[in-house]
């Protein structure tokens, strides 16, 4: 088709539009470094999904209510504990000295939250020693177990503390 039988209107257009282009630096078409990699078989194909490991999730839910169990025994130490303190006298008597005792007895009740804390630890240890690393819902039931123990032992910790603080220094 011959240019002087197209429409005057067509060939505004055609001019019109090619003018509409941006000008400007535009990327090379080359591959990208990554491109050439991934080519070139330098990229490692990504790990395989760890299949869920069968007996963790009974191992967890054992040592979230083993710490859990404890907070009934924590929860009365300290209630024997909070009338001595408030009583104790001062620094060396046999009161104080009882206060510190029960003080004492109560942070031995912590035992299981922060052995608790400690199996949890071992578990992560473990898994990240393997061959095999976790799953992800291994891992998410790992990470909310330590952070459910977690809270058990700070309110605890702020229990005692609050319970230290009552008592006359030496």
């Amino acid at each position: 088709m011959a240019l002087h039988r197209l429409s005057p209107g067509i060939v505004l257009l055609g001019l019109a539009i090619a003018g509409c282009a941006a000008g400007g630096t535009y990327p090379s078409l080359q591959p990208r470094a990554a491109e050439r990699a991934l080519a070139e078989g330098d990229i490692q194909p990504p790990p395989p999904i760890a299949p869920d490991d069968p007996a963790l999730p009974a191992g967890i839910s054992g040592i979230v209510a083993d710490a859990r169990s404890g907070q009934g025994a924590f929860d009365a130490a300290l209630a024997r504990a909070r009338p001595l303190v408030a009583r104790a006298g001062a620094a060396g008597s046999d009161s104080w000295i009882e206060a510190q005792q029960a003080v004492s007895r109560a942070e031995a009740a912590r035992t299981p939250a922060t052995a608790a804390l400690a199996e949890l630890d071992r578990l992560a240890a473990a898994a990240s020693n393997a061959a095999r690393a976790l799953s992800a819902a291994d891992a998410l039931r790992l990470r909310e177990a330590v952070a459910a123990i977690e809270a058990i032992a700070k309110r605890q910790q702020s229990a005692l503390e609050a319970l230290r603080a009552g008592l006359r220094p030496i």
